[in-house]
């Protein structure tokens, strides 16, 4: 996850999306975190859910940052969108991210039990009309590969220069267990438990991982006023510091993150609920 790193902390984390007026789409209140990077604020996340009107989920993160990188400021405005079918499948996701100047897009298309995806860095923000984007993607469109190991990006195989690049079979539902902003839907599906190890897609990092899971129980707590219950959960990843994750229970509506916090790179980083609007 970009967020992860010391610097570009950016929008991987959480549930949400509005899918514009669908007629009979039921929409949660929209939810913000703040973002920290060594006990500092940097930035926040407005985290929005919609449930579709065929009991499918859109979730959409719009992320604001702005920090220090070494002399020079470092400004990241980002929208990380996706869609889960009502029997839990990642159907799509899509996100846009505007790094100072630079404008970057990543796109993951289910067709079938296969997914197709690309990734590009777009000129002019201009470019991300429909029109352009029809042209790029008869371009850039790639078989998605399954993961190798305890870790695979995608983005990587797919800005490749090389025609030639060796051939994958592509990842299919069958490869991973739930996004990373989807696990907290995956987990009140599943009657609020997990198993004791996931397969998780990051749809903005385009990276499939393993993380072994440890249930550390409810604990409760309160944002604004409101009591919550929340649910510890630790992901251990191989090779990297264990991500701690705290998971609302709510009474109605969907489940969603309260705080996620780790250490990536040296750099302590907490996403946190602060209130809903």
């Amino acid at each position: 996850m970009r967020f992860l790193k010391p610097i570009i902390v950016t929008s991987s984390v959480f549930t949400g999306l509005v899918l514009g007026s669908l007629s009979g789409a039921h929409a949660a209140s929209p939810l913000t975190y703040q973002i920290e990077l060594d006990g500092k604020p940097v930035g926040q996340i407005v985290h929005e859910y919609v449930q579709q009107p065929d009991g499918g989920h859109g979730l959409k993160l719009s992320t604001q940052i702005e920090t220090k990188s070494f002399f020079s400021k470092v400004r990241i405005n980002s929208v990380l969108e996706e869609t889960i079918s009502v029997d839990g499948y990642l159907d799509a996701a899509s996100n846009r991210l505007v790094e100072n100047k630079k404008t970057y897009w990543t796109k993951i298309q289910r067709s079938g039990s296969s997914y197709l995806a690309f990734t590009a860095e777009m000129k002019t923000p201009e470019q991300l009309e429909t029109e352009e984007l029809a042209g790029l993607a008869k371009e850039v469109i790639a078989s998605v590969v399954p993961y190798a190991g305890d870790a695979m990006t995608v983005a990587g195989i797919l800005l490749s220069d090389k025609r030639d690049a060796p051939q994958h079979k592509r990842l299919t539902t069958d490869h991973f267990d739930t996004s990373l902003i989807g696990l907290p839907l995956y987990w009140q599906s599943n009657d609020y438990d997990l198993p004791s190890s996931l397969t998780i897609i990051d749809t903005e990092e385009m990276s499939v991982f393993k993380a072994k899971v440890k249930d550390l129980g409810d604990t409760q707590t309160s944002v604004a006023g409101k009591n919550l219950t929340v649910r510890h959960i630790q992901l251990d990843v191989a090779n990297a510091k264990p991500m701690e994750v705290w998971i609302v229970r709510p009474e109605t509506g969907p489940a969603h993150f309260f705080q996620i916090s780790g250490v990536s790179d040296g750099a302590k980083f907490k996403v946190s609920l602060t209130g809903a609007h």
